[in-house]
């Protein structure tokens, strides 16, 4: 596969965009409001398949709730300008990466694609898609439920967790932290819905207790991903996800059946099944997980 490495860089804190579009992010009180909001959709982050604490505001035309840890926002659209509504502005404006220049990225992206090449069609049709920095505990529990799960029921699960051991504040349960997860017998995740996941979550949130996450941060990526699968019910699959939305490791490309069927549909190049990911890791470089998302988003929605 041609390879392409591009650095997709960013300026955080508040800021105005100077890319075509011209989208700006500021914090106004308890609220976000971003103008000419065209890289940014409540609904599409919502199903974006890399956060499963949300809720689709069916009242709105393009709105949704979104739960991090112990803290929430109401993010609503509205003809091109989004509000987001929260007692914490600071936390998702990060936790939304409003600092990063989504437009530029997707012309990264697109740069030397074919016109026939289903990646500009996914990039139009996820525009308003984004990574979001999400707490790394939060992500690695999250997505060894995700194994082979569907994210209605992955919901589900987290729920009953944040009900079982999740301290109690407005409007529900927060996540659990890494120490009260471990603390839970094994018998708590089964009845929790867990299923065979259940022995991978009691055995691995007593070993990720006792990690340091901050030096975690501080390895190259083939470092964490090897670190990472040594936690039982971590596979290659999984791993790329926990890099992508919990350590904001955009060099990868987690390839589930959407992405697999992708490859073989589109970028077939006779690759083993395992090593997909790197081959189209190989393609999109440091844009990988931007990349990733859009062409996930295209196929799991494609009607």
């Amino acid at each position: 596969m041609k390879q392409r490495r591009t650095e997709a860089g960013t300026n955080r804190k508040k800021y105005t965009l100077t890319n075509g579009n011209g989208m700006k992010a500021e914090i106004k009180g308890k609220s976000i409001v971003i103008e000419e909001a065209e890289e940014f959709s409540p609904v599409q982050i919502a199903l974006s398949g890399e956060v499963f604490r949300c809720k689709i505001l069916e009242a709105e035309q393009d709105g949704a709730i979104f739960y991090s840890g112990d803290k929430c926002a109401k993010a609503v659209k509205k003809e091109g300008v989004a509000v987001i509504e929260t007692e914490y502005p600071e936390y998702f404006y990060e936790y939304f990466d409003l600092s990063t220049d989504y437009a530029g990225i997707m012309a990264r992206i697109e740069e030397g694609e074919p016109e026939s090449s289903p990646m500009r069609r996914a990039l139009n049709a996820g525009r308003g898609l984004r990574i979001l920095r999400q707490d790394c505990d939060e992500v690695f529990f999250s997505f060894i439920i995700s194994a082979n799960n569907n994210i209605k029921r992955i919901g589900k699960i987290i729920e009953r967790l944040c009900e079982i051991c999740g301290e109690k504040v407005a409007g529900g349960h927060a996540f659990p932290s890494a120490e009260a997860l471990a603390d839970l017998p094994q018998k708590a995740f089964e009845e929790a819905g867990c299923g065979y996941r259940a022995d991978y979550l009691y055995h691995s949130s007593k070993m990720w207790k006792e990690t340091d996450r901050s030096a975690l941060s501080e390895l190259s990526t083939e470092q964490l991903r090897n670190k990472l699968l040594t936690y039982k019910g971590v596979g290659g699959k999984v791993a790329d996800c926990i890099m992508l939305f919990g350590f904001y490791r955009t060099d990868v490309f987690p390839a589930d059946t959407w992405i697999k069927k992708v490859y073989h549909e589109y970028y077939e190049q006779g690759h083993k099944e395992k090593d997909i990911p790197k081959a189209l890791t190989e393609r999109y470089g440091s844009l990988s997980g931007y990349a990733q998302q859009y062409i996930y988003f295209y196929k799991r929605n494609e009607r």
